[in-house]
């Protein structure tokens, strides 16, 4: 065990004066299950858009430890899990979201860290008990607790090869107590070289398609030096990398926009692999925009991103006058953690709706944290940015395909997030099955094939998510105790015939994790011989024989799409034909 120094920010976040207010209509608390929780900083919990609208549960830090005019982190974590970026005007949370803060002030005034005189890893440890135990006034109930915001990092602690203690503290909590942490990738200060450029002078004023490239190569060279920041390698959890984007108006005159029109990772974001090489980070989210800015060095010339007033996510925010309705500008991976953890949130509601219709408690089971993690990532694609990378990342040639996509995985992982691709619509059906599986074990699932799929020559998509969550060995080079795949009848990964995979992550990398995701597509017909429908099967093994008698929880999202310009029943007639099927004993369950 090591003692580091951990720290969040290292400069306060840029406040604005001239942020006009923005009237979002106050969405509604509904009591029900508080199942998202942020482990950060404290809050201003009485600000306009959070009043009303946190739990706070007080462990290791009080509001003593930390005066109202430095909660910054905090405050902007919960502002964008309740609102989003409040530009955007989206909607509130309806639900209520718990909190329990873990930084505190240190002498140097705005600077949050954890407290210096306990281990992060204890006070981390204390917080989740303290979540999973609940509140005495009921406002959080033993074990409801599902989503945990951890947008917090070790500074000084990039991973270079072996799971932190503080990763392993995070898989440990999530495969015991059914938990998803969402986890920030960390960001990354230190400039990187920038190649081709004589002077700063030269460097400002070449064209957007220069600048990009040479942005782009320097990125990519230096990611060995960009490293996750623990506990962002943590495998049970779901890490997010930040997209240079927000919804601000954008740069003023004067000031270089790294990435116009492209929402690539930004200047800030760690990249991956994670252990031993799997995807990491696992998605990415938008986290803000970075200006920018060259400057000398014995070595050439370097870039660095800086943050600037002027763009970024609008949040809530402290202020030295105790102004409650303040609202500032923030960049970084936290924000685009949180923006998942509100996804993830959303998507728990619809979720919930499903499995009480068939009389369950979705957040008592199990499988409730891999169910989130699978449906979150399920709307992930690769768009034109991965293009660009394979277009500009080396080594060059139609052959070296492979080692470009562990490159552009390093830096988007399986790509942003969509949710509306796990709700319904006639042209697509989205199925889900959650179980538990041991070791040795296959579980086979059939996927009925409309008739709109076998005769139409439009685009035809599967989609295919995997998520389980994990025991570990932190004395093992493997490290993670069970290995899932996605096979078909024949024991490949082949799943439909003439439909091969789209541009996207490599499959091995894949399968390093505990996230597997993959995207199908063909426009020629197909002919499905079996009548029983299109074969899907889940397989596992144990990596050690210590977890040989154990079973893992795993969810399954697989989603049939057809790109028509014409109505279709497709949804109609998948949803009819799971319901007219007989179950399976008690293990299939199938949801639309």
């Amino acid at each position: 065990m090591s003692i580091r120094t951990q720290s969040v920010s290292d400069e306060p976040i840029p406040q604005s004066e001239s942020l006009s207010p923005i009237s979002n209509a106050a969405a509604p608390i509904i009591e029900g299950p508080c199942i998202a929780a942020i482990i950060d900083g404290y809050p201003v919990s009485e600000h306009e858009k959070l009043v009303g609208r946190l739990v706070i549960s007080e462990v290791d830090v009080s509001a003593t430890h930390a005066p109202v005019a430095i909660r910054h982190h905090g405050t902007a974590m919960a502002s964008l899990v309740v609102h989003g970026d409040i530009e955007s005007a989206s909607p509130a949370l309806t639900s209520k979201v718990a909190v329990v803060p873990v930084l505190s002030a240190t002498s140097g005034g705005n600077r949050e860290t954890t407290p210096l005189d306990k281990l992060p890893v204890g006070i981390i440890y204390r917080a989740v008990r303290a979540l999973l135990a609940g509140t005495a006034d009921q406002q959080i109930k033993p074990g409801d607790i599902t989503l945990i915001n951890h947008s917090l990092c070790d500074s000084s602690y990039p991973f270079v090869g072996r799971p932190s203690p503080w990763a392993a503290l995070l898989d440990y909590l999530a495969f015991e107590h059914n938990l998803l942490f969402v986890v920030s990738a960390g960001n990354v200060s230190d400039g990187f070289a920038l190649e081709g450029f004589m002077s700063e002078a030269e460097a400002h004023a070449a064209d957007d398609a220069t600048r990009l490239a040479a942005i782009l190569l320097g990125m990519e060279k230096a990611r060995k030096y960009r490293n996750l920041l623990s506990p962002a390698e943590s495998i049970n959890a779901l890490t997010v990398g930040a997209l240079h984007a927000d919804g601000s108006s954008g740069f003023p005159a004067g000031i270089v926009d790294p990435f116009p029109n492209h929402a690539m990772a930004n200047l800030c974001s760690a990249v991956g692999p994670g252990v031993n090489r799997a995807i990491k980070p696992d998605v990415v989210e938008v986290g803000g925009r970075l200006s920018a800015v060259t400057f000398n060095t014995p070595d050439g010339i370097k870039v660095r991103g800086v943050s600037s007033p002027h763009v970024g996510q609008r949040v809530a925010a402290p202020h030295l006058l105790g102004d409650l309705t303040h609202e500032a500008r923030t960049v970084g991976t936290s924000n685009a953690a949180a923006l998942v953890t509100r996804t993830g949130v959303q998507i728990a509601d619809a979720v919930g709706d499903l499995y009480r219709a068939d009389g369950e408690a979705w957040h008592k089971k199990r499988t409730r944290a891999v169910i989130l993690k699978a449906l979150i990532a399920h709307g992930c694609r690769w768009d034109r940015v991965a293009e660009l990378l394979d277009g500009v990342f080396p080594p060059e040639g139609t052959k070296k395909w492979s080692r470009r996509r562990d490159a552009i995985a390093a830096f988007l992982g399986y790509g942003q997030p969509n949710a509306d691709i796990v709700s319904g619509s006639e042209n697509r059906a989205t199925l889900l099955a959650d179980d538990e599986i041991g070791h040795g074990q296959l579980h086979e699932y059939r996927i009925p094939i409309p008739s709109a799929i076998l005769t139409s020559r439009d685009i035809r998509r599967i989609v295919v998510t995997l998520a389980w969550s994990t025991p570990v060995s932190v004395s093992s080079s493997a490290y993670r105790g069970f290995a899932l795949n996605i096979v078909a009848a024949d024991g490949t990964t082949k799943l439909w015939n003439r439909v091969g995979r789209t541009f996207q992550a490599n499959g091995p990398a894949s399968e390093r994790g505990t996230l597997v995701h993959t995207v199908f597509e063909g426009n020629t017909r197909t002919t499905f011989s079996d009548p029983k429908g299109l074969f899907i099967a889940v397989q596992a093994r144990a990596l050690s024989r210590r977890f040989e008698n154990l079973t893992v929880p795993y969810a399954l999202a697989v989603t049939i799409e057809l790109a028509s310009s014409q109505k279709t029943s497709l949804y109609i007639d998948v949803r009819d034909a799971i319901r007219n099927r007989a179950r399976v004993g008690n293990r299939v369950q199938q949801r639309l």
